[in-house]
């Protein structure tokens, strides 16, 4: 193996030969966090492992001493302002698309290994980012540690910390002082060091971290199409939600799996669409990126990213073929792609103050565009976008929806989505019909071109193009949902239907049909598409000891951490934003309508709305969509709530579990416009915190988010203020706990702060990271749980930030985090929104076999109990360990792994356990174990031999006798005749004459036992 110091200089080395080469820019795309309060640490500077930190050294040529700027030009040594010294690193950057920023030389690091860096920033512009950078064997980008980020300083020197952890696969780590590609910035930097660092007495007490793969599993898709493959097979295309999510094309009529494919950065896709030039179309609903898959080579492209924005709701193309059309979230916008010159044309807003363009149609002159969100009384519009002036036309639609989805354009008439299905005349916008459906309708139908086709729960309906006349045509086959994504026209090959023209749909959960309008019958078509694992988006500890996790968009999981097994994977549930609980029973908060479901652990699981499933709909919270946050106490849960989308203003809803009832509270009696993001209970006061944020659609009127004290009893408010806290006036507070010493404790993204209980006025606090960290959340409150060791376990600055109430110091256990939850033994399970949990375990401390038996006759057996203990003094559960028994003399004694001893010969061994937990491995002390000779014993083994043929009979009796005699006059006290005995035992078993070589260890064995019996009965 290279030693550290050869890989220090081939780091170097290579590191210097690559900036020699290459002046790429840096990419910025790292979470900002690592801000600390406290002053750069005196010990820093005699442990400081950086050359020229403080950038004193005169550089030679323009090479800056110990660093290599990112680029030419982007940094410099400056002598106009400093924090200590002469001199400072100045990275003027005005660039909006180049970096500017130095690396430090890298130092050689072990896996495992933390280090600190420090610095002083001082910022007149723009945005500076102090990096901790870990690398590879070969000098190349591996990973980040959680960043420091921060604007303009007024003039000050404020100092940066940054922490972290080596990972798997680093060999190195270096410091970065970086500006950032996508934006400006004017700053220095000063006194810049890296330390390594010992472990922490928290750090300690933790294993590795483990991985628990796939928590939840689903089969949902929000984008479905009909088309035709390669060798004129119908086609259902169908993309499955996932982490990453799966494209799939379908035998239409058979279900049969012809092509899938996951597809790295599409989670989930709304958007999909089967063009008249053959290819099929989607677009991710995150990134949003375009990707084409054709049916005739069978493969996935990546189009790239469009110019509009992030979340794509919708695409269509137009009747040739040519372009596509995308809708776009957030400010409402619309992008084009031409298929042939492989260009994005970004279209803008439609309407200004409306942030989505829902749902679209495409003709060969127009677009027609669905919009939201909608509030109150205003007019509800589509948007009618000419494609060759860029001309706008607003076609009013006569409902009071928050939004218009898709629109289709058939025979003359428009129909849009709006909750129901809104007819009009094409030409005049004249409201012709409205009814309820299932989310699609077909194109013409090819044999009769006056009937299109829609859904409307069970039934099948058609609809007259020429005179409106709507009918019901048909029924659905039996489906686990009626939730349309697509309907079209297939010709089938085979089958019941073969040769004929037929509808066939697909739902949102994979499931699909086929419907033949003249004979008025329905087939289901099972589709080869099974459940995957989705994102993670919740994740609580309930007090029965179990996790509780929620998918993301669907998808509920209960996991024994004890057993390390999933108890419960259930599809096609509805999103659970969060969990909470009361009286032993499990609530989960389900988006969208703000659905409370009530499970109790004690009866079976099956999951339903109606009362009587387990877990099943206990309430509806009117005007609300996203339970973030729960508290309970005095037999009360408390729920706060985000609102239905285009609205602010959160509420606060009350279950009496004494009266059985609900109550809410609206939002009018709490803070104006804002939504609840904390709860915390204690002696009859509610504590509360909130965001500025309300649904999704539409802008703030508020610009920092409050506490507030609700006294339960007298329902009404007590107190609102904001909180005081320098340097900060977050947008969203929480979540809330009422500390063991009685405070008040909050978080927001950066710091932790605990409060007076009368008059919420802060106590203490710190800052634990960067400011900036306040506005990264929105909805979903930081995590701040109170460990049983004293410690606050919290998600401040996105990461596991592990927190001492007394003295405000803090920790890292993990650089990312998104939710966490405590086990009863203190190991911290955390998500970062994929597929995966991960457990920061307590370390196994030791284990000792607590039940054994030091005494074992031979040919006994028994069982041997493990007790363990853990880093932090809980009893280890064990149950899932993985144990392995070493007996120091495995002739006498043999041990499974389940702890089964047997004796297999009289002697003396020493057995320990070594048992693996949670990648921790630890060895038992040994314990002595005898094995004796009983006469029993002897006797039953003797007649094995004799049963096996090893004994012939007259031999059998010779040894048994005399083994009989000898136990005979040793009972009556008579040892002269007992030895006499013995020693006939003896001699007949050593008899010449017994030579059979397969004789030989049982004859071994037999002396073995006679002669330990003689031992007991001498000594």
């Amino acid at each position: 193996m290279m030693k550290r110091s050869r890989l220090a200089g081939l780091l170097v080395f290579v590191l210097v030969a690559v900036m020699l080469l290459s002046t790429q820019a840096f990419a910025d795309n790292e979470e900002s966090a690592g801000w600390n309060e406290n002053q750069v640490t005196a010990e820093a500077a005699a442990d400081n492992l950086l050359e020229n930190p403080g950038f004193e050294q005169e550089p030679t040529n323009g090479i800056i001493p110990g660093w290599i700027p990112v680029r030419a030009g982007g940094a410099a040594v400056s002598g106009d302002v400093y924090k200590s010294g002469r001199y400072s690193l100045r990275v003027d950057d005005q660039s909006a698309t180049l970096n500017g920023g130095a690396w430090s030389a890298i130092i050689a690091a072990q896996p495992g290994e933390r280090f600190r860096s420090e610095a002083y920033i001082r910022v007149e512009q723009g945005t500076a980012i102090l990096y901790m950078e870990f690398v590879n064997a070969e000098g190349k980008h591996h990973s980040y540690a959680t960043s420091w980020t921060g604007g303009p300083t007024s003039g000050q020197w404020v100092p940066a910390i940054v922490e972290g952890t080596v990972p798997e696969g680093a060999a190195g780590v270096r410091v970065l002082p970086y500006s950032g590609a996508k934006t400006t910035c004017l700053c220095n930097f000063d006194d810049i060091k890296l330390i390594k660092k010992g472990e922490s007495l928290l750090r300690q007490k933790f294993g590795p971290i483990q991985t628990i793969p796939d928590a939840v599993l689903n089969k949902l898709g929000q984008s479905a199409a009909i088309g035709t493959g390669k060798d004129g097979t119908p086609e259902s295309y169908f993309f499955a939600n996932g982490a990453p999510g799966t494209f799939y094309a379908l035998d239409a009529v058979t279900g049969e799996r012809r092509f899938s494919q996951q597809v790295t950065g599409a989670s989930i896709v709304w958007g999909m669409t089967y063009s008249p030039n053959g290819n099929v179309y989607f677009a991710s609903s995150e990134t949003g990126r375009l990707f084409r898959y054709s049916p005739s080579e069978r493969n996935i492209t990546d189009l790239g990213l469009n110019p509009s924005g992030s979340f794509v709701w919708d695409i269509d193309a137009t009747p040739d073929g040519r372009y596509l059309y995308g809708a776009v979230y957030p400010k409402g916008k619309m992008f084009e792609y031409d298929t042939e010159t492989n260009r994005f044309r970004d279209l803008g807003t439609m309407v200004p103050g409306k942030e989505y363009v829902r749902g679209l149609g495409v003709t060969d002159r127009y677009i027609y565009a669905g919009l939201g969100t909608y509030a109150g009384e205003e007019p509800r519009v589509v948007i009618r976008y000419d494609r060759t002036t860029g001309g706008k036309t607003e076609i009013v639609i006569p409902t009071q929806s928050t939004f218009i989805s898709d629109v289709h354009a058939y025979g003359g008439k428009l129909f849009a989505t709006a909750g129901s299905l809104y007819v009009l005349d094409e030409e005049t916008f004249q409201p012709l019909d409205s009814f309820g459906f299932g989310g699609q309708i077909s194109p013409p139908s090819p044999d009769e071109t006056n009937l299109v086709y829609y859904t409307s729960g069970s039934k099948i309906c058609s609809y007259r193009l020429d005179s409106g006349a709507r009918q019901e045509a048909g029924m659905l086959p039996s489906m686990a949902t009626t939730a349309m994504k697509t309907l079209g026209w297939v010709r089938a090959a085979a089958g019941e239907f073969a040769g004929k023209t037929v509808l066939a749909g697909v739902t949102s959960y994979g499931d699909s049909f086929l419907f033949d309008p003249v004979s008025g019958r329905s087939t289901a078509v099972n589709l080869e598409v099974p459940g995957s694992p989705v994102q993670t988006h919740s994740l609580k500890s309930g007090p029965d000891g179990m996790l509780y996790i929620g998918g993301y968009h669907q998808g509920v999981s209960v996991y024994d951490p004890d057993e390390k097994r999933f108890k419960v994977q259930q599809f096609h549930t509805l999103q659970p934003e969060s969990v909470g609980f009361l009286n032993g029973k499990v609530y989960f908060g389900m988006y969208g309508g703000a659905q409370i479901f009530e499970y109790d652990p004690a009866r079976p699981w099956q999951y339903g709305t109606a009362s009587g499933n387990n877990p099943y709909r206990a309430y509806d919270i009117r005007e609300q969509d996203r339970p973030y946050v729960f508290a309970s106490g005095d037999n009360k849960l408390f729920i706060g709530t985000i609102p239905d989308y285009g609205h602010l203003g959160g509420k606060l809803t009350i279950y009496d579990a004494g009266s059985n009832k609900w109550k809410e509270y609206e939002n009018s009696e709490l803070v104006h416009n804002q939504s609840i993001t904390g709860l915390a209970y204690s002696d009859g006061k509610l504590y509360g915190s909130t965001t500025i944020k309300g649904g999704l659609g539409i802008t703030p009127t508020e610009s920092e988010a409050k506490l507030f004290v609700w006294d339960v009893a007298g329902e009404r408010k007590l107190l609102e203020r904001n909180l005081e806290l320098p340097g900060h006036k977050p947008p969203m507070i929480g979540n809330l706990a009422i500390g063991p010493d009685g405070l008040v404790w909050g978080a927001t993204g950066s710091a932790v702060f605990a409060l007076d209980p009368v008059t919420l006025g802060v106590v203490k606090s710190r800052t634990l990271y960067s400011p900036n960290l306040d506005n990264s959340g929105s909805w979903r409150p930081f995590d701040l749980i109170f460990g049983d060791d004293g410690y606050i376990y919290s998600t401040i600055g996105g990461a596991i930030t592990v927190i001492d109430p007394a003295t405000l110091d803090f920790d890292q256990l993990s650089p990312k985090a998104n939710v966490i939850a405590l086990d009863k033994d203190g190991s911290v399970y955390y998500s970062l929104s994929g597929k995966d949990i991960f457990k920061v375990p307590v370390k196994l401390q030791s284990v000792q076999i607590a039940v054994y038996e030091p005494v074992l006759p031979w040919n006994g057996s028994t069982d041997l109990r493990l007790k363990g203990m853990l880093a932090n003094g809980k009893p280890a559960k064990l149950e899932a360990a993985t144990v392995r028994y070493v007996s120091s003399n495995p002739q006498v004694v043999s041990v499974d792994v389940y702890g089964h001893e047997i004796a297999l010969s009289p002697g003396r061994t020493d057995v320990r356990a070594e048992v693996t937990l949670d990648g921790t491995t630890v060895a038992s002390e040994p314990v002595s174990i005898q094995v004796i000779a009983t006469v029993p014993a002897i006797a039953g083994q003797l007649s094995e031999y004799r049963s096996t043929g090893l004994l012939d009979e007259q031999l059998y009796r010779q040894l048994d006798n005399s083994l009989r005699q000898a136990s005979h006059h040793r009972d009556k006290g008579d040892h002269v005749k007992a030895e006499q005995f013995i020693r006939k035992f003896v001699d007949d078993l050593n008899d010449t004459r017994l030579s059979d070589p397969e004789f030989e260890d049982a004859r071994r064995l037999l002396q073995t036992a006679i002669s330990d019996l003689r031992r007991q009965w001498t000594s």
